[in-house]
């Protein structure tokens, strides 16, 4: 790091925590991220992006906090890759597997609460990035409905009706009219390797327009003015090299054989045309 990167890095803070503990992850975590931590867990709880009266910093020396941590990142995989592998063959053992391969970076998070201003979503125990079933569940559903077979008997038996996918027919004292599970449980996706963290940037050029948009919607007074200065936000995607594993659990009788092929198909339909993750108009988060 040079001198001015240096000065930014020693005005940040950890977030407001009691003495003590604040002690005790300075012994553990010296830096940005140790290897031995959850990295999601420093992301969430533990990043230095605070000032010495813990007020939010600003985006210049946020930016070094995501600076910091993707280069310390690639440390963390010889003590979690292997925890990283067995997970993965546990899931495998519960149900078959397809992987797919990001066609550009993906985000997924990125609108939430965070004092970097932008999210994203750590596997809770292992630190890597990850996609929630229910999300995967949720793209599922969006290409069955793109190709108008959201509604039907496959579907419905496959996913389950929604809260708004009741049987036609159906009414609202009827038991059967109420969301349900379907014949299919999703597991999630993990990477197949140890990911590659990225630093990407979305530059807003009308930084005070958008922020009365949004705390001021009563008694909105700016436009978009053309002398606004440009605001940099920096935020985490996974690299584009990095595959995808995704994982489908057939639930029911063990008797009955359930056809997973449908939902492969409407999988495979989401992650191409439609992106899972956040900023997907933009291209992220598709596969193949």
């Amino acid at each position: 790091m040079n001198n001015h990167t240096e000065e930014l890095a020693d005005a940040r803070h950890l977030p407001p925590l009691p003495k003590k503990l604040t002690k005790r992850v300075h012994e553990l975590m010296p830096g940005d991220l140790a290897s031995s931590a959850n990295a999601g867990l420093v992301f969430w709880r533990y990043p230095r992006v605070w000032g010495p009266n813990f007020q939010p910093l600003d985006s210049e020396h946020r930016s070094v906090f995501l600076q910091e941590f993707t280069r310390l990142y690639p440390g963390q995989k010889k003590e979690q890759e292997p925890l990283l592998k067995d997970l993965r063959g546990r899931l495998d053992s519960l149900g078959p597997h397809r992987d797919y391969t990001p066609t550009g970076p993906l985000v997924t998070g990125l609108g939430a609460d965070h004092p970097l201003e932008n999210g994203f979503t750590f596997h809770p125990l292992l630190g890597v990035p990850w996609l929630p079933g229910s999300s995967v569940k949720g793209l599922v559903r969006a290409a069955a409905r793109l190709l108008g077979e959201e509604d039907g008997e496959i579907a419905l038996k496959l996913l389950g009706p929604g809260p708004e996918e009741r049987p036609k027919g159906s009414s609202d004292s009827d038991s059967s009219a109420q969301a349900s599970q379907g014949r299919v449980a999703f597991l999630g996706a993990l990477p197949k390797q140890w990911p590659q963290l990225m630093i990407d940037i979305v530059n807003p050029h009308h930084p005070t327009y958008y922020a009365d948009q949004v705390n001021d919607r009563a008694n909105r007074k700016q436009i978009a003015s053309p002398v606004e200065s440009p605001r940099p936000v920096t935020f985490l995607v996974v690299s584009a090299e990095t595959q995808f594993r995704f994982w489908l659990r057939p639930l029911g009788p063990k008797k009955e054989k359930v056809d997973l092929e449908p939902v492969w198909r409407w999988l495979s339909l989401g992650l191409d045309l439609l992106g899972i993750g956040s900023k997907t108009a933009a291209g992220y988060g598709h596969m193949r």
